[in-house]
Protein backbone atom coordinates (compact mmCIF):
# COMPACT_ATOMS: atom_id res chain seq x y z
CA UNK A 1 0.00 0.00 0.00
CA UNK A 2 1.22 3.46 -0.77
CA UNK A 3 2.20 5.58 2.20
CA UNK A 4 0.28 8.43 0.57
CA UNK A 5 -2.92 6.61 1.58
CA UNK A 6 -2.58 7.83 5.16
CA UNK A 7 -0.96 11.21 4.53
CA UNK A 8 -2.81 14.14 6.12
CA UNK A 9 -1.34 16.53 3.52
CA UNK A 10 -4.30 15.94 1.20
CA UNK A 11 -6.62 17.99 3.39
CA UNK A 12 -9.93 17.66 1.55
CA UNK A 13 -9.66 13.89 1.30
CA UNK A 14 -8.21 13.33 4.76
CA UNK A 15 -10.70 15.46 6.72
CA UNK A 16 -13.99 14.96 4.86
CA UNK A 17 -15.45 11.54 3.93
CA UNK A 18 -14.69 11.27 0.21
CA UNK A 19 -15.09 8.64 -2.49
CA UNK A 20 -12.74 8.72 -5.47
CA UNK A 21 -14.31 7.18 -8.58
CA UNK A 22 -12.99 6.55 -12.06
CA UNK A 23 -14.74 5.03 -15.09
CA UNK A 24 -13.79 4.40 -18.68
CA UNK A 25 -14.92 2.70 -21.88
CA UNK A 26 -12.35 1.65 -24.48
CA UNK A 27 -13.08 0.56 -28.03
CA UNK A 28 -11.02 -0.52 -31.03
CA UNK A 29 -9.86 1.49 -34.02
CA UNK A 30 -12.40 2.12 -36.84
CA UNK A 31 -10.87 -0.67 -38.96
CA UNK A 32 -11.28 -3.19 -36.10
CA UNK A 33 -14.93 -4.11 -36.58
CA UNK A 34 -14.78 -7.31 -34.51
CA UNK A 35 -13.20 -5.97 -31.28
CA UNK A 36 -15.60 -5.59 -28.33
CA UNK A 37 -15.61 -2.50 -26.13
CA UNK A 38 -14.18 -2.79 -22.63
CA UNK A 39 -15.70 -0.96 -19.66
CA UNK A 40 -14.01 -0.45 -16.29
CA UNK A 41 -14.87 1.20 -12.97
CA UNK A 42 -12.57 1.81 -9.99
CA UNK A 43 -13.28 3.47 -6.66
CA UNK A 44 -11.70 4.05 -3.29
CA UNK A 45 -12.82 1.60 -0.62
CA UNK A 46 -12.07 3.41 2.63
CA UNK A 47 -11.97 7.18 2.64
CA UNK A 48 -9.13 7.33 5.14
CA UNK A 49 -6.95 5.15 2.88
CA UNK A 50 -7.17 6.86 -0.52
CA UNK A 51 -4.75 4.41 -2.14
CA UNK A 52 -6.99 1.39 -1.40
CA UNK A 53 -9.13 0.79 -4.52
CA UNK A 54 -11.48 -1.82 -5.90
CA UNK A 55 -11.90 -2.23 -9.65
CA UNK A 56 -14.10 -4.17 -12.03
CA UNK A 57 -14.13 -4.53 -15.80
CA UNK A 58 -16.07 -6.33 -18.51
CA UNK A 59 -16.54 -6.53 -22.25
CA UNK A 60 -19.61 -5.05 -23.90
CA UNK A 61 -21.08 -4.56 -27.39
CA UNK A 62 -18.86 -3.67 -30.34
CA UNK A 63 -17.95 0.03 -30.64
CA UNK A 64 -19.97 1.05 -27.58
CA UNK A 65 -18.44 4.32 -26.34
CA UNK A 66 -20.45 4.49 -23.11
CA UNK A 67 -20.63 2.20 -20.10
CA UNK A 68 -23.86 0.23 -20.54
CA UNK A 69 -25.53 -1.55 -17.59
CA UNK A 70 -22.21 -2.09 -15.85
CA UNK A 71 -23.66 -3.46 -12.64
CA UNK A 72 -25.93 -5.98 -14.33
CA UNK A 73 -26.11 -9.12 -12.20
CA UNK A 74 -26.02 -12.58 -13.73
CA UNK A 75 -27.39 -15.65 -11.96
Amino acid sequence: MLTLGQTPSILVVSKVPTIILGMGALFGFPEQSDVPSIAAVASSRRWTLISNYRASGRTQSLKLKMIDSFFKTSF
